[in-house]
């Protein structure tokens, strides 16, 4: 076992190993100010609190993304389907330039926030708070609006890879 106040050279590529076998969902959270509109592939995102209806993502402190934030005040996240491992991929790219390329999205309905259309749900929020760890910010979110956009399996990551679960997520019917 390694000391975590020993930092061996490895120990960065190791932890990412390691915290890799846990499987996590694949999302795209989007902001838009008014004169820039961008995303980034998030896979740290979970929701919070159900009263109120909070989530958060952590994102790393230098992207454009945790610039943005503020400024915008409101965020939209999109789960990815199974299968849209090019779109993950695109915004993961912390190159890529502000905008969303070609890939559609319509404003979300509480925020305005960009909702990818090729999404399976969606949640659109306010930024309420932003908590500094380590060489990321921990961003929290009050949901505003959110939906299921359709049916199938939701795109997961683990062990380095784009994974598909094996059974579809169930069609929505009703929420209230």
């Amino acid at each position: 076992m390694t000391a975590l106040d020993v930092r061996p050279a490895g120990l960065i590529a190791d932890f990412r190993a390691v915290a890799g076998r846990l499987p996590t969902g694949v999302t795209v959270v989007a902001v838009r100010t008014a004169d820039i509109t961008h995303a980034t592939t998030v896979n740290s995102f979970t929701t919070v609190s159900l009263e109120p209806p909070l989530v958060l993502f952590c994102v790393r402190r230098s992207s454009r993304t945790a610039t943005l934030l503020p400024v915008a005040g409101a965020f939209a996240v999109t789960v990815l389907p199974a299968g849209s491992g090019a779109v993950s991929t695109a915004f993961a790219d912390p190159s890529r330039p502000p905008g969303l390329g070609d890939t559609g999205w319509t404003p979300g309905p509480g925020t305005g926030s960009p909702v990818l259309d090729c999404g399976l749900a969606y949640f659109d929020c306010t930024l309420e708070t932003v908590h500094v760890a380590g060489d990321h910010d921990v961003c929290v979110g009050q949901v505003r609006a959110f939906d299921a956009m359709g049916t199938g399996a939701p795109l997961v990551f683990a062990g380095g890879m784009y994974r598909e679960l094996s059974k579809s997520v169930p069609p929505r019917t009703s929420y209230r």
